[in-house]
């Protein structure tokens, strides 16, 4: 599993598209209706709210929503290690991966199912 899928940083997503816009800090709070201290919270944020981000998108022109589709998408390399991984284990490290990995997998959908969700509430 790749690890930039495994738990997207909002927070870091929203710092690197403010960079990129060149846009100052102190404009884009100002307009956005926060503080430059909520601003330096939120960039550190790696669960940052949707609502936030789409506010922030707004002011710079970027569909937030297509990045966290992106991060939505499953990877077929995850479905092959599902199936090659879906017998009984034999060993015990065999069984301390498959542990660790449906744990993972299972805080990743756990994480899609949320941003789902609030992008579901957002639409209403």
């Amino acid at each position: 599993m790749k690890s930039s899928r495994k738990n997207i940083h909002k927070g870091q997503l929203l710092k690197t598209q403010v960079e990129s816009k060149g846009i100052s800090v102190t404009k884009l709070v100002e307009k956005a209706g926060f503080s430059r201290s909520s601003y330096y919270n939120h960039i550190n944020d790696p669960g940052l709210s949707i609502d936030i981000l789409l506010q922030y998108g707004k002011i710079l022109g970027v569909n937030f929503i297509e990045f966290l589709e992106e991060y939505i998408e499953t990877e077929s390399s995850d479905l092959q290690y599902i199936y090659q991984n879906s017998s009984e284990p034999e060993t015990l490290d065999e069984s301390k991966r498959q542990t660790q990995f449906w744990k993972n997998k299972y805080l990743e959908l756990s994480e899609k199912y949320q941003v789902l969700l609030e992008l579901q509430l957002k639409q209403k």
